[in-house]
């Protein structure tokens, strides 16, 4: 499961970053260790149709280029799109607890969102105190 795997997947990433979980600690940090993970776990086809961009100093948007995310792609052509339950950004969360983190999901993505809105975008805000 994603879940449980998130732990093995941080500390590998971590050491493979040269950092540690208590150094990120901003939201530009947290961008830096999510661009970099995704860069090392996926194919850049598929780095390249996601975006994450800072809005604010505790807020980082996300978003996926219209109809481009792989596993809505995939899903769709199964014909399991309206069952799926996002598992991409499932992981990413779970990246960011294993990391300690708190923050605040909008909105807290559980279905398709590409399939049932025609796009997939949201933020992370944060809480770093």
């Amino acid at each position: 499961s994603i879940r449980a795997m998130a732990p093995f997947e941080v500390q590998r990433l971590l050491r493979i970053l040269d950092t540690k979980a208590v150094e990120i600690n901003s939201t530009a940090l947290v961008k830096r260790f999510l661009d970099s993970a995704m860069l090392l776990i996926l194919p850049n086809s598929v780095v390249a149709t996601f975006e994450l961009k800072i809005t604010s100093d505790d807020r980082l948007f996300w978003s996926w280029k219209a109809g481009e995310c792989f596993a809505f792609k995939g899903m769709s052509r199964m014909g399991v799109i309206g069952k799926y339950e996002c598992g991409v950004m499932f992981r990413v969360e779970c990246w960011m607890r294993e990391l300690g983190l708190v923050y605040r999901a909008v909105p807290q993505v559980t279905a398709c969102m590409m399939h049932e809105t025609g796009y997939c975008r949201g933020e992370y805000q944060f809480d770093f105190r």
